[in-house]
């Protein structure tokens, strides 16, 4: 699968592209330097450790964010499916190595984008750099409460006797 392959009516409905107009979605692929992977399950997309610069849009298939302890038991921290995006609040900083590796749970086709071609980047293509960085913003701030709330509901509960 090719980016040109992807029907611009799926991307304009992800969070990434929401509000982005069409006849601007072209140019703003290839200024993220848009490329599309075949990924086999069981293969690794973003490995721990590493630093990425890019991050991911599922177009089609499952993938899930794994963690592993010192023991190497593996626990799944999160699944995302066609149309949902991830990887992007390490790629916003692109400097800090990944604490998880994010694997395909089944053949799945990955939109890979360079956040690098925003944030070192002042150019904008009509307004839609602009719109991808507020759609991603929100996104990661989304992701963030939802983890919060994660620890917060494992946290250990204290009750106070009145």
């Amino acid at each position: 699968m090719n980016v040109q392959d992807i029907k611009p009516s799926f991307l304009l409905n992800t969070v990434v592209f929401k509000g982005v107009k069409p006849e601007q979605l072209e140019a703003l692929l290839k200024h993220l330097r848009a490329t599309v992977r075949t990924y086999e399950p069981g293969e690794i997309i973003l490995c721990a450790g590493d630093k990425a610069h890019q991050f991911g849009i599922v177009v089609s298939g499952a993938i899930h964010v794994e963690g592993s302890d010192a023991q190497g038991n593996i626990s799944v921290m999160g699944a995302f499916h066609t149309g949902e995006t991830f990887g992007e609040a390490y790629a916003a900083l692109g400097n800090v190595p990944l604490l998880t590796s994010v694997v395909a749970t089944e053949k799945s086709e990955i939109l890979l984008l360079d956040l690098r071609q925003i944030t070192t980047r002042t150019c904008d293509i009509c307004g839609g750099v602009d719109i991808i960085t507020r759609n991603l913003m929100a996104s990661i701030a989304q992701k963030n409460i939802m983890l919060s709330r994660r620890i917060q509901d494992a946290a250990p509960k204290v009750f106070v006797a009145n």
